[in-house]
């Protein structure tokens, strides 16, 4: 079903109106425009239509966990292990774009079991590739959980979480931020520091439930992303099971995980501009639109290119992964990406908010939600020193 494609990046986004909501995008192939038209179709209809949103919920509606794990987003894996084939880092920022504009919780629940599943097939054995098999076995719409944010934005080489071996078995000792569905995901996947390598080992759901819970935060208080039920784990010599290949291979999935994580701030910041968008082109004050006062709808464009200009960052470091070589220095470009993700959506939310007055606090409209998606997707991965996305 998925398989490689690529990103038509025009060398000119060309000139910008604010005119009827609309934004101009960057153009894409054809099968990724069918991809992203799907997930979008998807998400609009069984998410956003819930009458009880993910955000009121906690939980993601359960039609459109279905409807994802038939697509064999939930579990991805290749089809000698029973899945459909495993999407492309550039198709899964996509998923993770078009998801986040609706809601970044289910976003960032169906992306972080996604990758559990990504780093089993690809690092692990035979053997352990069969537990993917056996997950998309059992009734439901079951998952995994991966275990990789430490806070800060720190990357493979800073994690400060280690696996040690032991009489031939690992265990597992450091805190993990932001796991997702820690009480009911099938199996767990860490990654970590082995001496001065980075690997990733696997956790059974019995060593998953036996973790210390610092905090959960949903009964702490999500400010967002709240359909993704998430917590502050810490690992004391958890047994686990080693993945064997680790190095490059695995610090490519991870990059990937860390852009599609980035690229739903993308689509959260996106979905505030077109908002705003909308709103400055239907509301009118002293005889014309809001819209044509500079002071509403400068704001409004600039955030657009700063979304697009973080866009593109993944983009060019999505179709890079996805090809044979190991692009360059590529954790400083992937933090990069992800400091210009971070702050485009959150910029665009503020814009939005200000283009809506008073309203923009208001639930009657999305953009306090997205404001405080936008927020918490920053503080999940995100180097508040590093400022400058440029890396030579």
């Amino acid at each position: 079903m998925f398989g490689s494609t690529c990103w038509n990046i025009p060398l000119a986004v060309g000139s910008r109106k604010l005119d009827a909501g609309t934004v101009p995008q960057v153009a894409e192939s054809d099968d990724l425009e069918l991809l992203r038209s799907a997930v979008h179709d998807l998400a609009d209809h069984l998410i956003a239509s819930d009458a009880n949103s993910p955000d009121h919920t906690g939980e993601v509606p359960t039609p459109a966990l279905d409807a994802l794990n038939e697509m064999g987003l939930l579990t991805p894996s290749d089809i000698d292990v029973g899945g459909q084939g495993i999407p492309s880092h550039l198709q899964w920022c996509v998923i993770g774009e078009e998801l986040g504009k609706v809601d970044a919780g289910t976003a960032f629940d169906v992306l972080n079991g996604a990758y559990a599943a990504i780093i089993v097939d690809r690092c692990g054995t035979a053997a352990q590739r069969e537990l993917l098999r056996a997950v998309r076995a059992v009734e439901g719409s079951t998952r995994g959980t991966l275990l990789y944010f430490e806070g800060f934005g720190r990357s493979t080489v800073e994690l400060s979480t280690t696996l040690d071996t032991h009489d031939g078995k690992v265990g597992v000792s450091g805190r993990k931020n932001a796991v997702a569905h820690l009480a009911d995901s099938r199996y767990g996947v860490v990654v970590g520091r082995q001496g001065a390598e980075t690997a990733a080992a696997v956790l059974s759901s019995e060593s998953l439930t036996s973790l210390r819970v610092v905090r959960d935060d949903t009964a702490a208080g999500k400010m967002g992303a709240r359909s993704a039920p998430t917590a502050v784990v810490e690992l004391v010599d958890a047994e686990a099971e080693l993945l064997p290949r680790g190095g490059i291979e695995l610090s490519k999935v991870i990059a990937g995980f860390r852009i599609a994580i980035a690229a739903i701030a993308i689509g959260v910041g996106e979905a505030a501009v077109q908002y705003a968008a909308a709103y400055a082109a239907s509301r009118e004050a002293f005889g014309q639109r809001i819209a044509d006062f500079q002071g509403v709808s400068f704001p409004l464009v600039e955030a657009s290119l700063k979304i697009d200009s973080a866009r593109l960052l993944i983009a060019d470091l999505a179709i890079a992964l996805d090809g044979d070589t190991y692009p360059n220095r590529l954790d400083e470009q992937v933090s990069a990406a992800v400091a210009a993700a971070g702050q485009a959506g959150m910029a665009a939310t503020v814009a939005a908010v200000n283009t809506l007055g008073g309203h923009g606090y208001l639930t009657d409209h999305p953009m306090e939600r997205l404001y405080r998606d936008a927020s918490v997707l920053a503080a999940v991965d995100f180097d508040p020193l590093l400022t400058d996305w440029s890396v030579t």
